[in-house]
This record gives structure tokens, C-alpha cells and sequence, in this order.
């Protein structure tokens, strides 16, 4: 859903809303790594849960890039968010690949995924 936001407030308000679904979709695949180590994950749950965290963090990258910034602090807020929920979607993109038997390395996917999930929290913290 793209979202017009004519003021500064509008648009923090919908950029928090957009930090935090890219938060849970990240937060949810770093639980679902856990589990998948252990050995205490069903293949069609992972499946399931990685196709929707994928399809949040699209969705979430999306509404972000065609939301219109209204100033300054618009931009400054667009240019700290993009790059966390794009090294989140490559955290997600990477670990589905590693968790299904690709080349994907689940190490380096968890280190993106944890970094995404720190900046996204306290990106949602120092902006609300």
C-alpha cells in the first residue's frame, strides 16, 4: 500500500509503521534460523514463514519508495530505513536459500538479518 503523507508527522508516522513490519519480518526469520539449527522446524512452516516475511519486507521496501517525502527530514528518515530493510531482505533471500539446501551461507545470512533487526529497532525507538 503506497501511502501519501503530506507533512514531516504523517510521513514519520508511516515510516515507523513501515520500520516495524520489516522489523517482525526480519525478527521472525532470525527466530525461524534458530529452530531450523535445531532441528525443531517443519519444512512446510519454514517454507510458509519465508514467503511471508519475503512478502513483508517487498511490501514494506515498496510502500517506503513510493511514499512522497515532504521535506528534508522526509529524506534524511527515507535514506536511514532503505538500506536496513534492504540488508534485511537479503538476511531473509539468504537464509531461505541456505535453509533450503542452497550455496547461501546461514552465518553471513543471521549476521545481516541480527544487523537489520538492531538498526529496524532502533530505528522504530529514536523516531516514534
Amino acid at each position: 500500500m503506497v501511502t501519501s503523507s503530506s507533512s514531516e508527522s504523517g510521513y514519520r508516522d508511516t515510516v515507523v509503521g513501515i520500520a516495524h513490519d520489516g522489523l517482525s519480518a526480519v525478527r521472525t526469520t532470525d527466530l525461524l534460523v534458530t529452530a531450523d539449527q535445531d532441528d525443531r522446524l517443519v519444512s512446510t512452516y519454514r517454507s510458509t514463514a519465508i514467503d511471508d516475511a519475503e512478502t513483508g519486507l517487498s511490501d514494506a521496501i515498496a510502500q517506503l519508495d513510493g511514499a512522497d517525502r515532504p521535506g528534508p527530514a522526509a529524506n534524511a528518515l527515507y535514506e536511514r530505513l532503505a538500506p536496513l530493510l534492504r540488508t534485511g531482505m537479503a538476511g531473509v533471500t539468504e537464509a531461505s536459500d541456505a535453509m533450503s539446501g542452497g550455496t547461501a551461507d546461514l552465518g553471513a545470512a543471521r549476521a545481516k538479518l541480527r544487523a537489520a533487526g538492531d538498526g529496524l529497532a532502533e530505528f522504530v525507538r529514536s523516531t516514534r
